[in-house]
């Protein structure tokens, strides 16, 4: 369990999967329909409806540069069903595609924020998007930190062999 609460995620190959299941008093239908406003806010499109909502966002080409992780390739597989329990049960399966790039807490923390917001939405009905997009800037802003960072590392070696060489030279 990571300290938002989102279960540690699987891995598939070159996927990140994260599992969650979700329940509401609201009816399978009315579920549904907010999972895709929820989603299509968020930048998804909608790629198959029956039996399983999917939805996807991103490429896999800018996963390889983007430092964004809302740009990186996602899919997310929604399942709603009925409980005897008058309560409708949403299950979710979230894939991340990472085949070339570092997953940080913050990218974690950036998707444990679109499965709260998912909650949300399914829950009570309400859309919130500004926590997804925070998360995401966050996440972004600490990838280009750790690659200025990485960057001054590696130009202080270089610039160190540099004059370790041209001292052996003169």
């Amino acid at each position: 369990m990571m300290s938002n609460g989102l279960p540690l995620p699987v891995r598939e190959g070159t996927w990140l999967v994260y599992k969650r299941t979700l329940t509401t008093p609201r009816r399978p239908g009315a579920a549904s329909k907010d999972i895709q406003t929820y989603f299509e806010a968020l930048g998804y499109t909608q790629t198959h409806t029956t039996p399983t909502l999917i939805f996807e966002r991103g490429s896999w080409l800018k996963s390889l540069y983007s430092p964004s992780p809302a740009s990186q390739k996602m899919r997310v597989l929604v399942d709603v069903l009925s409980s005897n329990d008058n309560e409708t049960l949403v299950e979710v399966r979230l894939h991340v595609h990472t085949w070339g790039s570092f997953s940080f807490g913050t990218d974690h923390d950036f998707r444990a924020a679109e499965l709260e917001g998912l909650h949300l939405m399914v829950a009570y009905g309400y859309l919130d998007v500004a926590r997804s997009q925070y998360a995401a800037d966050r996440a972004k802003w600490f990838s280009v930190a750790v690659a200025l960072a990485g960057i001054t590392i590696l130009s202080g070696v270089l610039a160190g062999l540099v004059l370790i060489l041209m001292g052996m030279i003169l």
